[in-house]
């Protein structure tokens, strides 16, 4: 396999954890690369699973799930291009502790983690950038427990909303459209919440003007009332 169709020639690995690293180190990287693409709704890996390769988002939107001891699931991540799935997984050497499934047509490449880990250990600077990486999504993931936990449901909600901007962005056409579509049960399920508040909760938006809908598509007309919203604390 060429490396440069892959990893190496990659336009976007300037993006990610990979783009400090070497043209030789790369290659080695793409040297066992494997390219798989999931149709909407088709899980990537599942609980359990033992996790075996670094898995790069090339194209699409991605969810990760985790589930109670009754089997509910909740929604804790989302993921976009270039971002690494399963990670934390990979470097402790365990089995998946969350599943991943794909929220629209998705392309992922499969990186060898004996190969991942040889570049590691050839090189300390990358093999701390993964350190702080997973530092700060530990962090991350410390904060929005809190939020879960201690706000309203507009406050979750409004949050929620300004994190998937923060993640997808807005579409390149139309600034205010978020560029991902969303069923409502997952944007409920990420703001930890029924689907039936999530809709009356959005619906109030819109009738305040800060939202506008039609269908799975959301557009926010007036961020900064929704930021006020999402630092409310009743």
């Amino acid at each position: 396999m060429s490396a440069y169709n892959g990893c190496v020639n990659c336009l976007k690995k300037r993006f990610s954890l990979l783009s400090d690293l070497s043209e030789k180190e790369l290659t080695l990287l793409n040297s066992q690369r494997i390219s798989q693409n999931y149709k909407k709704g088709e899980t990537i890996y599942n609980f359990g699973e033992q996790a075996n390769n670094l898995y790069c988002l090339s194209e699409g939107a991605v969810k990760i799930c985790t589930e109670d001891e009754e089997g509910n699931s909740q929604i804790v991540a989302f993921k976009k291009n270039v971002d690494f799935i399963g990670f934390h997984e990979l470097m402790s050497e365990q089995a998946y502790n969350t599943t991943a499934t794909a929220i629209d047509e998705v392309s992922i490449c499969s990186i060898n983690r004996d190969d991942l880990q040889t570049v590691m250990r050839n090189n300390n600077d990358f093999s701390l950038k993964i350190i702080k990486s997973l530092a700060n999504n530990l962090r991350a993931t410390e904060k929005r427990i809190v939020k879960l936990t201690s706000k309203q449901m507009q406050s979750r909600l409004a949050g929620a909303l300004l994190e998937i901007v923060e993640i997808y962005g807005y579409d390149l056409s139309d600034k205010k459209l978020i560029n991902i579509q969303l069923k409502r049960k997952d944007l409920a399920n990420f703001s930890n919440m029924t689907t039936a508040n999530a809709i009356r909760t959005i619906s109030s938006f819109v009738k305040q003007g800060i939202l506008a809908t039609e269908r799975r598509k959301i557009w926010i007309l007036d961020s900064e009332a929704l930021s006020a919203i999402q630092h409310e604390d009743h």
